[in-house]
């Protein structure tokens, strides 16, 4: 069934350009918004996606001993040591594990603090009406 329908779709478009004369232009428009839609897809998505794996990567080969990085799952760390393909992270005093280097996320500055930010508790103030008695 799925065969009958697609050569009479291919035998209606024979029929079609050798109703034409078999003109080329109206079959290279119909590829001209085929090509601009990849055109933009590689502009808007493609090129800005190779653009930060270039920079991640980067980043990757520059790392150093003392560097703070968080790693991809969101731990907190120092480079201790670098092998192959491994980094040791110190994430407290005397707590080193290993992670990858591909799993090395981001950087984090000197400039930047990384703070404690616990919730705080806070106190419920009753409204009081302070009144002043007359003498």
């Amino acid at each position: 069934m799925i065969f009958n329908v697609a050569h009479a779709a291919a035998d209606e478009v024979a029929n079609s350009v050798a109703s034409d004369g078999g003109s080329a232009t109206s079959s290279l428009a119909s590829f001209v918004p085929m090509l601009l839609i990849l055109v933009v897809f590689y502009f808007l998505l493609l090129r800005p996606q190779m653009k930060k794996q270039k920079e991640l990567n980067n980043m990757v080969t520059s790392l150093k001993n003392g560097d703070k990085v968080v790693a991809a799952g969101g731990i907190v760390g120092t480079i201790v040591k670098i092998e192959d393909d491994l980094v040791h992270l110190e994430i407290s005093k005397d707590n080193v594990i290993k992670v990858l280097k591909q799993s090395v996320a981001d950087k984090i500055n000197k400039d930047v603090v990384v703070k404690d930010e616990s919730p705080k508790q806070t106190e419920s103030k009753k409204d009081t009406k302070v009144t002043k008695k007359k003498k």
